[in-house]
């Protein structure tokens, strides 16, 4: 997830510097969190291990209603809530 906030800033196709500061605070608690999963995951329990991953599945839901698909070409169609009102050229 790393790779979104520079792609939104390079490709000129987002403007705004509230998505920028979103993604890119998106990417950086991606990050966090699963550095801290795989540096916790000797001393996890099971229970904790499988609450990560309801937390980890929410915020994928959450992505898939605001940017519509976590695949690359779909976030710069306009398919989800984010980018509904915008017009591209291929669609």
């Amino acid at each position: 997830m790393g790779w979104l906030p520079t792609v939104l800033i390079f490709s000129g196709d987002i403007s705004d510097p509230r998505i920028i500061m979103m993604v890119s605070l998106t990417s950086l608690m991606f990050f966090l969190g699963f550095f801290e999963l795989f540096r916790s995951l000797k001393k996890m329990s099971y229970r904790e291990f499988l609450s990560y991953l309801l937390f980890i599945g929410y915020i994928k839901i959450a992505f898939k209603y605001i940017f519509g698909n976590l695949h690359f070409s779909s976030i710069f169609r306009g398919k989800g809530v984010l980018f509904k009102n915008r017009k591209t050229d291929g669609d």
